[in-house]
This record gives structure tokens, sequence and C-alpha cells, in this order.
């Protein structure tokens, strides 16, 4: 996890140095906004990444553990749609 945690951080400072040494017009001005939104963007798919990968696997185990006739069918759904098959697992099933 450490190893996730400093690669993520190198990242981010490469993304930013990138960004904040490239001269868009003349101006540095540009370039620092454009690495701030890039960081930011990137944050907000890698948290929605994880949080889609653990809803998923939620998912997967109240599948595995629930008793229905479908069964089967559902888990591979899951293990083949990923998040998609997820949410409609959600709704279609657990919800019910």
């Amino acid at each position: 996890m450490k190893n996730i945690v400093n690669f993520l951080i190198a990242t981010l400072l490469s993304t930013i140095s990138v960004f904040a040494s490239h001269d868009i017009y003349s101006s540095p001005a540009p370039a620092a906004g454009m690495a701030i939104f890039m960081i930011i963007l990137f944050l907000f798919v890698f948290v929605f990444a994880i949080l889609g990968t653990i809803f998923w696997i939620f998912m997967l185990v109240d599948c595995a553990k629930r008793e229905f006739d479908s069964k089967v069918a559902w888990i591979l759904i899951l293990a083949l749609t990923g998040v998609i098959g997820a949410i409609l697992y959600y709704f279609i099933v657990k919800r019910k």
C-alpha cells in the first residue's frame, strides 16, 4: 500500500512540474491552472474508481451468499460486467 501511495504522490508531483514548467502563450498562469485541473480530475476519477470497485465487490459477495434461482447467472454477470452489473444487481435483486 505504501508503494502505491508513493507512486501516486510521485505522479502528481511530476504532473505539476510538467505543467508548471510549460510556458503557454508566454504566461505560466494557464499552465499552472491546467496542472491543478489535471490533479483534481485525477483525484476525482481515482476516488470513483475505488468506490466503484468496493461497491462491485460488496455486490459480488452478496450474490454469492444469497440463495435464489439465478445465482450462477448473476455471478457471471457481475464478474464480466463489473460496476455496471453491480448496479443492475443492486436494483433488480438486492432492493427487491
